[in-house]
């Protein structure tokens, strides 16, 4: 916070955060298969595979991904208020904000490539609220504004299913 003048007040706001942690492991519960008895089993190790534990540490995953996070967000927000007069003030609030992210996803919990999820992405904002208010006396008080914002968004999502519990008819290719 500033106040150079009794007239004028600043607020800076700077904030953001670097998330470098891993993702969240997920827990194998159950086998069920979703096709007919008569179809082939793309990985024929579900089946048998080991429900985890009734412990929140017992997880398993894919043994050749990369589970860090590389996730971004930075802000910067500067508020001024101008007082006209004593009863009129002049606002302005202007923002900036931008998220990155890179993470990738096992959600299946096992060591089978069964549900795998990459998601990238970006998010750019800016925007800006004009505002002017004031009374009337004591018995009114107005507002009078306008805001703009510009928001660019990209995302990237790709998923891997290779060896997805769902099972192939006989004779059809792999």
């Amino acid at each position: 916070d500033w106040m150079p003048t009794d007239a004028l007040k600043a607020e800076l706001n700077l904030n953001g955060y670097a998330d470098r942690s891993d993702e969240q492991a997920a827990q194998f519960q159950k086998w069920r298969p979703l096709t007919a008895a008569n179809s082939v089993l793309v990985s024929p190790g579900l089946p048998v595979y080991p429900v985890a534990e009734k412990d929140n540490r017992a997880a398993d995953w894919g043994p050749s991904d990369n589970y860090e996070r590389d996730n971004e967000f930075y802000q910067a927000a500067l508020r001024l208020d101008y007082n006209l007069t004593s009863d009129t003030t002049l606002t302005s609030i202007t923002a900036y904000s931008m998220y990155d992210q890179n993470r990738f996803v096992d959600s299946d919990g096992t060591r089978f490539e069964n549900i795998q999820y990459r998601s990238d992405g970006e998010i750019e904002s800016i925007s800006q609220e004009l505002r002017l208010t004031g009374n009337a006396g004591d018995a009114m008080r107005w507002i009078v504004g306008t805001n703009f914002s510009h928001d660019n968004v990209h995302q990237k999502d790709s998923g891997s299913v290779a060896d997805n519990t769902n099972a192939y008819a006989l004779g059809a290719p792999p």
